[in-house]
């Protein structure tokens, strides 16, 4: 998932059909704020997503 996100990518399908998704994006959220310090690149994908 990094990849993707340093590839532009910042929204996730999360159905729930999809089994354990929510868990896979939440795991993913902290590991990005612990290895990088916040999950947003800058304050435009900030306001944006808010």
């Amino acid at each position: 998932m990094f990849n993707c996100k340093d590839s532009g990518f910042t929204t996730w399908d999360l159905a729930d059909h999809y089994g354990p998704a929510e868990d896979f994006i939440g795991e993913f959220r902290r590991q990005l704020i612990a290895t990088r310090g916040t999950e947003f690149e800058n304050m435009s994908e900030m306001k944006f997503r808010m």
